[in-house]
């Protein structure tokens, strides 16, 4: 299961059957929180952003063409 350290944000898989479970390279024990990807709505934020910036590039090439 992929985890990643509260306190040193290194990423590294951990196994359940484990005894000892702490992070490799800063040894803390408590704060392994599990990666998570990203939300939903940062993900469609960034299309929407990206459409914007596209539509405003577009739009100024045209206008330098036509005008």
């Amino acid at each position: 299961m992929p985890v990643q350290c509260a306190n040193c944000h290194t990423a590294f898989d951990l196994d359940k059957e484990a005894e000892h479970q702490a992070c490799p390279t800063c040894g803390a024990e408590a704060g392994l929180e599990p990666v998570k990807g990203i939300p939903p709505a940062m993900r469609t934020f960034g299309m929407v952003l990206g459409l914007v910036v596209a539509s405003v590039i577009v739009g100024d090439l045209v206008s330098r063409v036509v005008g």
